[in-house]
């Protein structure tokens, strides 16, 4: 019976061993990929630092659809290269509209999710798309506003320009009272500031202007980038596909089952099978004693 009791501890133990090598063994594999992209990460040769990019217009290296007629593409595109921030929205539409289509006085809209700006032929035509910098920077200001603008981010901006009382979104006030449209004509006024345009909203000049370009570079910079990508001698993007598709496995948790069940089932039997050798070596010498005794 004690045979058996000390064979049962001792696969106990074993066990309790074998499932901290499970742990140690899971929390390897978990950390692999990290670790493995940190390591090839440092061995990443950037070639824009040895081979610059040659210096193009903001509106020629982006992903940017231009819809109107080939005079309106030209005024279009020499408007985005006056901004100074460019458009970085994956493939942003910019539609040239006649005026009885858009809604009533608007020079320009934004829509999202599509994520089409579409412009009035007024603008294009009056005088020869002068304002339209302005425009095309307050459509883009409503963009980066839907696409990457937070709660806190409005919250904070609408305390700098005094909109406290009111809803983003202005709950029935004037257009020139909604802290949204302040928010693109602040961007527009900042992102095109060759425009003689100025502020169109209530909230009028911009006080701290160093502190608004701070906090507006601030979500600008979260906007994808649509040029073209880090041009990168090094195994990294393999290896980060590769980590990825290692960390997505619907199997993973299986995975880690067996081997948990793994590392239990030989320690227990490898812990219970040296006890059974050494019960056997104690007989055996208790054995030999009693004979050398007789």
């Amino acid at each position: 019976m004690w045979k058996k009791i000390r064979l049962m501890a001792a696969g106990a133990e074993g066990a309790v061993r074998g499932l901290i090598v499970a742990f140690v063994v899971c929390g390897l594999m978990a950390v692999f990929p990290t670790v493995l992209v940190s390591l090839t990460t440092r061995g990443t040769v950037d070639l824009d630092t040895f081979v610059p990019r040659p210096v193009v217009a903001p509106s020629q290296n982006t992903t940017i659809s231009i819809e109107g007629s080939a005079a309106d593409r030209r005024v279009v595109r020499r408007a985005l290269d006056e901004l100074v921030w460019p458009v970085r929205s994956p493939k942003p539409r910019i539609v040239i509209t006649p005026a009885q289509q858009m809604p009533t006085n608007a020079a320009g809209t934004y829509a999202f999710p599509d994520n089409v700006i579409r412009i009035s032929e007024d603008v294009m035509r009056d005088p020869v798309g002068e304002g339209l910098p302005h425009i095309l920077a307050h459509e883009i200001g409503h963009q980066l506003d839907a696409q990457y603008l937070d709660e806190p981010g409005r919250a904070e901006f609408m305390t700098l320009r005094g909109h406290d009382s009111l809803m983003w979104t202005g709950d029935g006030a004037a257009w020139g009272d909604i802290p949204m449209e302040d928010f693109a004509e602040v961007f527009a006024v900042l992102d095109a500031p060759s425009s003689p345009v100025g502020i169109q909203t209530n909230g009028g000049r911009i006080e701290s202007r160093k502190q608004m370009a701070a906090f507006i570079r601030r979500y600008e910079k979260r906007a994808v980038r649509t040029v073209t990508p880090p041009r990168e001698l090094s195994l990294l993007p393999f290896v980060k596909a590769l980590s990825q598709d290692y960390m997505t496995q619907p199997d993973a948790l299986l995975v880690a089952l067996g081997v948990f069940i793994l590392c239990t089932v030989l320690g227990a039997g490898h812990a219970a099978h040296a006890e059974m050798l050494r019960i056997r070596r104690r007989e055996r010498a208790r054995s030999r004693s009693q004979v050398q005794a007789g």
